[in-house]
């Protein structure tokens, strides 16, 4: 893509200690897996908000948790408490639950992007309309220090700034992460967020050792170790 700028310092997180980068377990203790060991990439300290206003949002919540602990070169670092808040975008539906996790990831960002869509997919994830109810929603926040903009991607998350149900869970557990962008800490946008939609703590908070789901989890565990993940993977570090 001749239009494609993609550029990746892999300093650690402004704001962040490195051993705040390593693992911050103080807001949301959770049993972290091994750091990632795999070689083709640099680990970046990955931001992804998480949502859904579906069935039971709570537990959707969980299992997407579950399956992104399984991912490739991943570990789990941090999460906020869960926040019930209102639909962003397309007022007619349901309260969203939602959060913010934090990961340390060595999959390439296209790689995992192809990632969060199949965990959406195996949970049943069906896009009809913009912005409109959905059982599971992943979106890439920040992906290190990374600035990407690519056919169907864009780091920092283009519309971040503008909603609170993404910046108020977010600043809980990165408060003085500073947008690679913007280079305004996440604190700071979210004074200036004139987004006045609803925003509340529900008191949840989700478990990262609370098990696998005995039926998505296996199918998701082949798919994301598929070799269309993989060649996403490589094929996402030859353009670097």
């Amino acid at each position: 893509m001749n239009s494609a700028e993609f550029h990746h310092p892999r300093q650690p997180d402004p704001g962040n200690t490195p051993e705040e980068n390593r693992l911050d377990c103080s807001t949301a203790p959770l049993d972290v897996a091994p750091a990632c060991t795999e070689k083709s990439t640099p680990a970046a300290t990955v931001y992804l908000g998480l949502g859904s206003n579906i069935g039971d949002r709570l537990s959707m919540l969980q299992r997407a948790l579950d399956a992104l602990g399984i991912l490739p070169g991943t570990s789990i670092l941090r999460c906020s408490r869960v926040y019930e808040t209102a639909p962003w975008g397309y007022a007619d539906q349901e309260a969203f639950y939602n959060c913010v996790v934090a990961l340390r990831c060595a999959l390439p960002p296209r790689a995992l992007l192809a990632a969060l869509h199949a965990i959406e997919r195996e949970l049943g994830r069906e896009r009809r309309v913009r912005y409109g109810p959905r059982s599971i929603d992943l979106d890439i926040l920040l992906y290190g220090d990374d600035i990407i903009h690519l056919e169907g991607l864009t780091i920092p998350h283009p519309s971040m700034a503008e909603r609170n149900f993404v910046l108020q869970p977010l600043q809980e557990i990165a408060p003085d992460l500073r947008h690679p962008a913007e280079g305004l800490t996440i604190m700071d946008m979210a004074t200036r967020c004139t987004d006045d939609g609803t925003v509340l703590d529900t008191g949840h908070r989700l478990e990262a050792d609370k098990g696998h789901d005995s039926t998505v989890l296996p199918a998701l565990f082949a798919i994301l170790r598929s070799e269309d993940v993989v060649a996403d993977a490589t094929e996402e570090e030859n353009r670097q």
